[in-house]
């Protein structure tokens, strides 16, 4: 975060930066497109996965590409006008590999947080009518391209081994929290006393997992305080990025205006996707941080 915020102190390094964070992003986005294409928009329980590491779970996927996508569809609506067909139409194709690949993952939590973003895109637009008919269409696209499967696990949902193993998580998650209010049961130890308070396992798997919910995982780890301080930056991100539009404005410079709302809209999806997964100590939200920060220099 640190390293960032002061490299990245110039308009041309903050387009040299994006650029090769959607680039890199589209590296596994495009990958998760040709295989849902390829195997016929069919359903398969372990979905699509990027990269080894933090994108290896088809979950963690997901809330990766949410953050993507808008960021995508900002750069490319901000840069159009100076790019010629072809260019124009390989950065609209970006964001529609991180939609489609959402997807195809099969994570209900990260379809739920592409949902929550075009609803926040809707409610801030001024474009009234126009904006509603595109969002309708995109959704109703990706909809259609949602596998039957994929639509019982949603009407399932609360009812499956999946909801069920993450409610008892949850749980368990409230009484540490209720036993342990102030700092918590320390950074990185849930495992360690979820097996140590439960060693008959906890679940329908028998066995203790990650809570598979940030917010639990903040509260239950570092305490209300660190909790607290969580949401605080979170929070911290719509209000520089809504700044930093004040001070495009002033200068009347598209790029840096459409990226905030860009990641406004990939905070806003990650949000709403880490309600249903542990993401606290990924490195998502914390690059996320750092560009808006960034962003914000470099627009005043």
């Amino acid at each position: 975060y640190f390293l960032s915020i002061a490299i990245i102190n110039s308009e041309k390094r903050f387009f040299v930066f994006v650029l090769l964070f959607l680039l890199v992003n589209f590296k596994m986005s495009q990958h998760g497109f040709f295989s849902f294409v390829g195997r016929g928009f069919a359903y398969t329980g372990w979905g699509v996965t990027g990269s080894p590491g933090w994108f290896r779970d088809s979950g963690d996927f997901g809330i990766a590409m949410t953050i993507f996508f808008p960021l995508a569809f900002a750069f490319a609506f901000a840069l159009k006008d100076y790019w010629g067909r072809y260019k124009r139409w390989l950065f609209y194709f970006l964001p529609i590999t991180g939609m489609v690949t959402i997807v195809a993952t099969s994570s209900r939590g990260a379809q739920l947080g592409m949902l929550a973003i075009g609803i926040w895109f809707l409610l801030k637009s001024s474009k009234g009518l126009k904006a509603m008919m595109g969002i309708l269409i995109v959704g109703g696209a990706l909809y259609a391209l949602l596998p039957d499967r994929m639509l019982q696990e949603f009407e399932t949902a609360g009812d499956d081994k999946t909801s069920q193993d993450r409610l008892d998580h949850w749980e368990f998650g409230m009484e540490v929290i209720r036993d342990k209010p102030l700092l918590g049961i320390g950074y990185h130890n849930w495992l360690d006393y979820c097996n140590f308070m439960n060693p008959y396992g906890l679940g329908t798997r028998g066995n203790c997992r990650l809570p598979h919910n940030t917010y639990i995982e903040a509260a239950a780890e570092l305490g209300i305080f660190g909790f607290l301080i969580y949401v605080w930056l979170a929070l911290s991100v719509f209000f520089a990025n809504a700044r930093t539009r004040k001070n495009a404005e002033q200068c009347d410079n598209k790029l840096i205006k459409y990226l905030a709302h860009g990641l406004d809209g990939g905070l806003v999806g990650f949000l709403v996707s880490t309600i249903f997964f542990s993401e606290l100590f990924y490195p998502n939200f914390w690059v996320q941080l750092a560009l808006t920060v960034a962003l914000h220099e470099v627009s005043k």
